[in-house]
C-alpha cells in the first residue's frame, strides 16, 4: 500500500494501519502485562501523564524510570477508543493520538476518559 501522504510515494504501510496495530498491542500489555510495557520506550524516552488538569503532570525519562512506575490508574483496564488519528511526520515517524475510555475490569460501568499521544520511530527490527 502507498500512502498519498507520503513524500516519496514509497510508504509500506498507511498511517492508520499502523496505529491501529500499536495501539491494540500497546493497551493490550498495558492492561495485562504492564511490567512489560517498557519494552515500548528507549533510553531517550519519555512518558508523562495526571491525573486531571489541576494535578501536576508526572514525568518519566527513560525506559528504565517507565519500568518501575508503569501507568498504574491504566492497569487492569479494559479500553474503548472514541478515535485514533494518526499522521506520518518528519524521518519516516508517525504521531499519533488516541481518545477513549477505561473501565476498571472491578467496576465495568464506570468509565475513565483519557487521551493519549505517542510518537512512533521506525525501528531497525521491525
Amino acid at each position: 500500500m502507498v500512502d498519498d501522504d507520503s513524500p516519496t510515494g514509497d510508504r509500506k504501510y498507511e498511517a492508520e494501519y499502523v496505529a491501529k496495530q500499536f495501539v491494540i498491542l500497546y493497551y493490550r500489555i498495558l492492561s495485562n502485562r504492564p511490567n512489560d510495557l517498557y519494552r515500548f520506550y528507549k533510553s531517550e524516552s519519555v512518558s508523562s501523564f495526571a491525573d486531571g488538569p489541576e494535578e501536576e503532570s508526572i514525568v518519566l525519562q527513560g525506559e528504565v524510570e517507565i519500568q518501575k512506575q508503569p501507568k498504574r490508574e491504566l492497569q487492569a483496564c479494559n479500553f474503548e477508543f472514541s478515535a485514533i488519528d494518526s499522521q506520518w511526520s518528519l524521518g519516516e515517524s508517525l504521531v499519533l493520538q488516541v481518545y477513549g475510555k477505561a473501565f476498571k475490569k472491578s467496576s465495568p460501568t464506570l468509565g475513565r476518559s483519557f487521551v493519549n499521544s505517542f510518537l512512533l520511530y521506525p525501528q531497525a527490527n521491525g
